[in-house]
């Protein structure tokens, strides 16, 4: 019991400890940022603010505010490498919506903590509400 309690107090110690203290909180704080810009973009698609804190759930709204099949949730989640081109379709979509060039939803791939707010707070409004 000594040994093992030694062994842990000695991971607690080392630097991989701390880098995935600081991964976890940035993993939080690209949560937080992106929740709070779907929910401007939800209100202003006439969508409930809140359904931007449930995460598949959010995806099927971002689905009907983009006007695309629901059925995409399966193929964005649970289907490896289709998952990949889709999510870059539906922020291609979601940039054309807002009048945003095809480089804007790159950087909404990319960098979606950053792309998200500049969309939702920049005083753009969709083209076509749904």
């Amino acid at each position: 019991m000594e040994i093992f309690f030694e062994d842990f107090i000695y991971l607690m110690n080392v630097p991989f400890f701390a880098l995935c203290v600081t991964f976890v909180f940035l993993y939080f704080l690209t949560y937080i940022a992106t929740s709070i810009s779907l929910w401007k973009i939800f209100a202003e698609a006439r969508q409930e603010g809140w359904e931007a804190l449930i995460p598949i759930y959010r995806v099927i709204v971002l689905l009907d505010v983009i006007n695309k099949p629901r059925w995409w949730v399966f193929l964005l989640l649970w289907v490896p490498v289709a998952n990949v081109y889709f999510y870059i379709k539906v922020m291609n979509c979601l940039a054309l919506l807002y009048n945003k060039t095809s480089w804007f939803a790159f950087g909404l791939v990319l960098l979606p903590f950053i792309f998200f707010p500049i969309l939702a707070f920049r005083n753009a409004k969709p083209v076509v509400l749904s």
